[in-house]
């Protein structure tokens, strides 16, 4: 309580970098509550219970055609089997792992594929 006496926390908030690193931390934070809602609205609990021993099988849609980039992230967390266009269709991907693939932002849909 003594700090907040004499306008010491006031002067503190009152400088440049106190203030610019607040903003950061403020956007970063909005920016994974956003990212949190938009995975579930991707991925819902509903598809991931279709999971067996805890793997499913996705078809992933890109904003854009997949580039070696995105191609390395989505052979690292499944069996990449083919991609069509912007859709990437993978198997045996644990569920982890695709609420986090549902998360990023250039991610635009992800279903559950059957698989061949």
């Amino acid at each position: 309580m003594k700090y907040l006496r004499g306008g010491r926390l006031r002067r503190l908030l009152g400088h440049r970098a106190v203030a610019a690193t607040l903003a950061l931390l403020l956007t970063w934070g909005a920016f994974t509550l956003w990212e949190d809602w938009a995975g579930a609205r991707k991925l819902t609990a509903a598809e991931l219970a279709s999971a067996r021993n805890g793997r499913i099988n996705l078809a992933v849609t890109l904003d854009f055609a997949p580039e070696a980039f995105h191609m390395m992230i989505l052979q690292s967390i499944g069996r990449l089997i083919e991609v069509k266009g912007e859709t990437a269709y993978l198997m045996d991907v644990p569920v982890d792992e695709a609420r986090s693939l549902a998360r990023r932002y250039w991610v635009r849909d992800v279903v559950p594929w059957q698989g061949r």
